[in-house]
């Protein structure tokens, strides 16, 4: 079988040499990625949050300042963007447009959602413009979904008929859009990993990632991830079974390592230059560890261009002093721990690389 989608537990950097041979010549380069948080509103109170102690306060980014956003980061070379962030996205009003902009521009775009309000018209309108879209979806069955996202369990059925939708508009559309759900590992949807394996294949999405709880340093929640119960032989076993040409299932072993090991192989965050977060109250963060963090900011778009924020004395102070937190303050099994395990492997290469 085809591991497509492997990738997902690992990082696609090297498939970017010029950028990184930029890097490592000491240039000040842009970043391939960026985070967008649009919007700072969510319907679900989930469990699991990494960003209740914002607060929600509804901070909300207009599309007129998306779209100038969206201009300056093609016009400088970054090549994705992900819809993400600390709120629901589908709960911006002008997100679709956005979206479409996104793609006339050149960029890659992708969108994480809880799919509640993945309507049919929503959908048609956005998946011909979408590179990839991830539901977070992390219980099998009604009760359990109400109780880890916090919502009603009504919920749980609007969800899956609209994956369901989004499914049917790919197959007749012939469209490239690849569907995935993702799951954290959690305490309280141990015995709902093999009911969310099967769901997942039969409403026909491409993948369903099993991903450990990394807990957000600020996050007010108390909830722990149990890796190692999933990773069970028996209870791998089970899940991998499901996997097909059409359907991967996905443990994400190396997150779990790096989040057990504890330690991290590398004393520097080299990957900040590769990627950044937007906030949707404008500022620009190193990565959505440090939102909300003064510190941290690299400047606000609100008040300077993306592209003049980043060449800015601010934004080389910051990064250079968050890059020096990466045994401290970071969290661990983060989006950048594996590029930085190979950032620091080139910066620090053992003995006789020449001998290839």
């Amino acid at each position: 079988m085809d591991q497509k989608y492997d990738h997902i537990d690992s990082h696609k950097l090297r498939y970017h040499p010029i950028r990184l041979a930029e890097w490592y010549q000491g240039k000040n380069i842009y970043p391939l990625f960026v985070e967008l948080s649009p919007i700072n509103i969510c319907n679900y109170r989930c469990q699991f949050c990494a960003f209740d102690y914002t607060g929600y306060k509804g901070s909300v980014l207009s599309e007129e300042t998306l779209l100038g956003l969206i201009k300056d980061l093609a016009d400088i070379g970054v090549k994705s963007i992900v819809f993400a962030g600390t709120g629901e996205p589908l709960l911006h009003k002008g997100l679709a447009n956005v979206i479409e902009a996104a793609y006339r521009a050149g960029l890659d775009i992708g969108l994480s959602t809880n799919g509640y309000f993945m309507t049919d018209a929503i959908a048609d309108k956005i998946l011909p413009f979408l590179t990839w879209i991830r539901f977070s979806f992390n219980a099998g069955t009604p009760e359990s979904y109400g109780l880890i996202h916090g919502c009603k369990p009504e919920a749980f059925n609007t969800v899956v008929k609209n994956i369901s939708c989004c499914v049917n508009i790919k197959r007749e559309k012939g469209l490239p859009v690849t569907l995935g759900m993702q799951s954290l590992i959690l305490k309280g949807n141990q015995a709902d990993a093999l009911k969310m394996a099967v769901l997942g294949k039969r409403i026909g999405v491409e993948y369903l990632s099993f991903k450990p709880f990394s807990p957000h340093p600020m996050s007010l929640n108390e909830n722990t991830g149990e890796q190692q119960l999933l990773l069970e032989e028996d209870a791998l076993k089970d899940l991998h079974r499901l996997s097909d040409a059409q359907y991967q299932i996905i443990v994400r072993k190396n997150a779990i390592k790096a989040l057990t090991h504890g330690k991290k192989q590398y004393k520097k965050c080299l990957g900040l230059p590769f990627a950044c977060y937007v906030e949707a109250d404008g500022n620009i963060y190193a990565c959505n560890t440090f939102v909300g963090d003064k510190n941290a900011v690299y400047g606000n778009i609100h008040e300077s261009s993306f592209s003049q924020i980043w060449n800015s004395t601010r934004k080389k102070e910051t990064m250079a002093r968050l890059s020096n937190l990466a045994q401290g303050k970071c969290r661990h099994a983060c989006r950048m721990d594996a590029i930085n395990n190979y950032l620091w492997d080139v910066k620090n290469p053992p003995s006789h690389v020449n001998f290839i």
